[in-house]
């Protein structure tokens, strides 16, 4: 195995791993508020985390018509708020990327996201960038509620991910992105902890600085 294939391979390794931290927070929130979330969706929502595994063993793949759930951050009714993510990889690519399509819930009509993308060659957003979305982009029978704020654009602004000194960024890294565009200072625990315990076994490396430490307990 080349370096350039054990480096991909670890930040593959580390992608997953994220997105397992997220799933056994999520799926538990799932179980706690079952038929509250079944009642307002129609959405197939991973329920195991065996369900993702299989999934992530694939270097070239996406959730499908599958939805990820995840806590709803502080400070949310979470009794009501519901939070989806959709995302799609290739590690398979000369530069590896992915897209993450992150939905909040918050009431009828009160639906919004954001989606974290690479860059798109052929638009003006030739650079990484968190977009405003109103529903995912895949699947034809993905039922959840989309956004009635049409008066909000999906396409335009952008906002530029700061980029470190390779020019880029990995999926890992967008995946934390994401992570602490929709958590904060509010990635306190469990969540906290499991990613920062990847950082202290050299799965992350650079990632450290981008993950905010816990607001302290009053």
């Amino acid at each position: 195995m080349t370096d350039e294939a054990k480096v991909s391979r670890k930040e593959f390794e580390a992608f997953q791993a994220i997105m397992v931290a997220l799933s056994r927070e999520g799926i538990g929130d799932l179980n706690d508020r079952a038929q509250h979330i079944s009642r307002v969706t129609n959405v197939s929502w991973f329920a195991q985390d065996w369900e993702l595994h299989k999934i992530l063993e694939k270097t070239r793949g996406d959730f499908g018509e599958r939805v990820l759930p995840m806590r709803p951050p502080s400070g949310l009714d979470n009794e009501r708020t519901i939070v989806g993510m959709w995302c799609s990889w290739d590690f398979e690519s000369g530069t590896p990327y992915c897209q993450i399509v992150i939905l909040i819930w918050r009431g009828k009509g009160c639906v919004y996201g954001f989606r974290v993308d690479p860059p798109h060659v052929f638009d003006k957003h030739r650079f990484w960038h968190v977009q405003f979305t109103h529903r995912f982009c895949k699947g034809k029978n993905i039922r959840f509620p989309v956004s009635e704020a049409t008066w909000i654009d999906d396409r335009t602004p952008a906002f530029p991910i700061l980029l470190g000194n390779t020019g880029s960024i990995t999926p890992k890294e967008a995946t934390v992105y994401a992570v602490v565009s929709l958590y904060g200072s509010d990635i306190s625990t469990p969540i906290y902890d499991r990613i920062r315990e990847l950082t202290k076994k050299g799965v992350h490396g650079s990632l450290k600085e981008l993950i905010p430490r816990p607001a302290p307990v009053s």
